[in-house]
């Protein structure tokens, strides 16, 4: 008989319950993983073919539309198109910052895709030291105040 204490997992099951499963394993979240990255891949000539040359279809930034100021963000899309395009320059002039952090978000990614499929096959165990992020956070917000300066318009996109 249950007490009242401990845990729910020591309650009573009734005959008209049923178990409900237990969460996708490693594997299992590890392939959906790979899966998304992979079709994301496949998919990028495709996006490539319903794109003009660094314009986009999707609508403009919110903060930039309420604002009128560029954002950390602003770019980012027309700065994805111009890599998918092969135009590293292009992609750089529309949003440098992304440029800068797209190996370490793409090693994070590939990183975390493995360590879901094969826990023990890690790419390299790199521990980050918590202030780490202050120090980004600082740079991102030091580069959407920077890239507002008139004096230093070189930062924002081209719209």
């Amino acid at each position: 008989a249950w007490s009242g204490r401990g845990t729910t997992s020591e309650l009573p099951m009734l005959s008209s319950e049923r178990r409900i499963p237990e969460p996708l394993g490693r594997l299992s979240t590890g392939l959906v993983a790979c899966v998304a990255i992979t079709g994301a891949l496949l998919a990028a000539p495709l996006l490539l073919g319903a794109m003009e040359r660094y314009q986009s279809f999707l609508p403009p930034c919110l903060f930039h539309e309420l604002t009128g100021l560029y954002c950390t963000g602003c770019g980012s899309t027309r700065a994805v198109a111009a890599l998918l395009h092969g135009d590293l320059a292009m992609a750089w002039r529309q949003n440098p910052l992304l440029l800068l952090t797209l190996p370490w978000v793409a090693y994070g990614v590939l990183d975390w895709s493995l360590a879901r499929i094969a826990p023990s096959r890690r790419l390299w165990a790199w521990n980050v030291p918590g202030r780490l992020y202050w120090w980004f956070a600082a740079l991102v917000i030091l580069f959407m105040i920077a890239r507002n300066l008139p004096f230093v318009r070189f930062l924002g996109p081209l719209s």
